[in-house]
């Protein structure tokens, strides 16, 4: 029996992130790296943000929750609050510092990715503008100096704000 072997062609993002790798140096890989941690902790805090606001307003449409709930009423309990009024109002206030504080969160992250994106762009740039001018004179008389500046202005600025900004 003949054993039918697969090859497996990697997919579009696969091929994309792996040829992406191939220019990090070793710093920056670890970055990125740290960058898609941080991507991952930005997705928990948005999912818990969103997570956090349908039951506050399952409370605030029906207090009841706090006398029938075992959970609410233990919190409501632990808070201190005088009356149900004053919880819902300390809950209204731990929500929008949770909001405050999830959104402070990924503004960081954001600011950390744009900085790393903008810093890789600046690399690229820098080496593509080196070589083209430390080339040989041969290499560079067959070659429409317009296109070679065109590539290092217009489409390194390209690959990372429609590429690397979006990941």
């Amino acid at each position: 029996a003949r054993r039918r072997t697969q090859s497996r062609s990697p997919g579009a993002a696969g091929s994309a992130i792996r040829a992406l790798l191939e220019v990090l140096n070793r710093g920056e890989r670890a970055r990125a790296a740290g960058l898609a941690a941080l991507a991952v902790v930005g997705a928990l805090a948005e999912t818990l943000g969103i997570g956090a606001l349908f039951p506050f307003l399952n409370l605030l449409a029906t207090p009841q929750l706090l006398e029938n709930e075992p959970r609410l009423r233990a919190l409501y309990a632990l808070s201190g609050a005088a009356s149900a009024e004053r919880f819902m109002i300390i809950a209204a206030g731990s929500l929008m510092l949770l909001y405050a504080c999830k959104n402070l969160l990924l503004g960081v992250i954001y600011f950390l990715q744009t900085r790393f994106v903008f810093a890789l762009e600046h690399r690229l740039g820098t080496e593509l503008l080196k070589a083209l001018v430390l080339a040989p004179y041969a290499h560079r008389i067959g070659r429409n100096s317009a296109e070679q500046l065109q590539t290092i202005t217009a489409e390194v600025p390209r690959l990372t704000s429609s590429f690397l900004l979006p990941l």
